[in-house]
């Protein structure tokens, strides 16, 4: 993500000084590195990004396994900005309808960027949960659109698993872009591949102790980890770090008859502040997808 950002900054200069071949060059450049989608969902980056094993509406972007826990039909809307930047603008919008005994449907709904780069996904996902386990995939259609050399569209193929070992101790892992669709034949140039584990200890309901690991296949690895405490009922305040790329973490949530509003800050010591605000709805009756197990997991 930083070298991300800091392409983004060059392009910023380059505009200026109207060395337009620089420009673009950066601006191609940048639609590569920008290819991955982002993880949604406020209290997903409020958490420093470790929501593998998180069963809100943003599992469908996240986890597509983990959307087989919920029981509800839900909708999200989430926005973020990275550094007061207009061009590091994410909006996104998630659907997840569970469906009679046959599991859970998702889609999503994803934008990046502004007019002279921007990155739009679609994905559409299945998961399905047995006992103490959850499968799920999903069909991404990804278009990377870069001013003056037009777009590319993409398919990915995206897997997630999750397990419920005991009541308190969940693992989850995705892997996305497991075809490797290819951005540009001519340079061999792939969307990343991107595989992530992570762990979550809830030793009681109020408590959430999240870890988890990151590998682009052609880049370090990434660490971070989460924590989440409801200090009165229905509120919750979030903490969490990143590295080797240090970011600090913090959020807060508030639920209310099926309504759950999530802000989460990040903050990067040299290049600043970010924020994220997500708005989440569950409704509808129960589904009976899930009754297989006797006893539900902790959202």
């Amino acid at each position: 993500m930083l070298k991300n950002i800091i392409i983004l900054l060059y392009l910023q200069c380059f505009k200026l000084l109207n060395i337009k071949i620089l420009y673009y060059i950066f601006i191609f450049c940048m639609a590569i590195h920008l290819s991955k989608a982002q993880n949604l969902g406020a209290r997903s980056s409020g958490l420093a990004y470790t929501s593998i094993t998180i069963s809100d509406v943003w599992a469908a972007s996240n986890n597509i396994a983990a959307s087989a826990q919920l029981d509800k039909s839900s909708v999200g809307l989430h926005y973020d900005n990275r550094f007061f930047q207009s061009s590091f603008n994410t909006i996104g919008f998630a659907v997840v309808q569970p469906t009679y005994k046959l599991g859970n449907a998702s889609m999503v709904l994803q934008r990046f960027g502004n007019q002279h780069f921007s990155r739009t996904n679609i994905a559409l996902g299945y998961a399905h949960k047995i006992e103490w386990v959850s499968l799920g995939i999903q069909l991404e259609y990804v278009q990377s659109y870069v001013s003056e050399f037009g777009s590319k569209n993409n398919l990915m193929i995206n897997f997630g698993g999750m397990a419920r070992i005991t009541n308190s101790l969940q693992f989850g892992a995705t892997i996305k872009n497991i075809n490797q669709a290819s951005l540009a034949k001519y340079t061999d140039e792939r969307l990343p591949t991107v595989m992530a584990l992570g762990i979550s200890y809830r030793p009681y309901e109020k408590l959430m102790l999240n870890a988890q690991v990151q590998k682009d296949v052609e880049r370090q690895a990434s660490f971070h980890f989460g924590t989440e405490y409801e200090i009165i009922q229905n509120f919750k305040v979030r903490t969490g770090i990143s590295a080797p790329i240090f970011f600090a973490h913090f959020g807060i949530g508030y639920a209310y008859h099926g309504f759950e509003l999530n802000y989460s800050a990040m903050i990067h010591e040299k290049l600043g502040f970010s924020n994220a605000i997500s708005l989440n709805y569950s409704f509808g009756n129960k589904s009976t997808t899930n009754t297989s197990s006797k006893t539900s997991l902790i959202p």
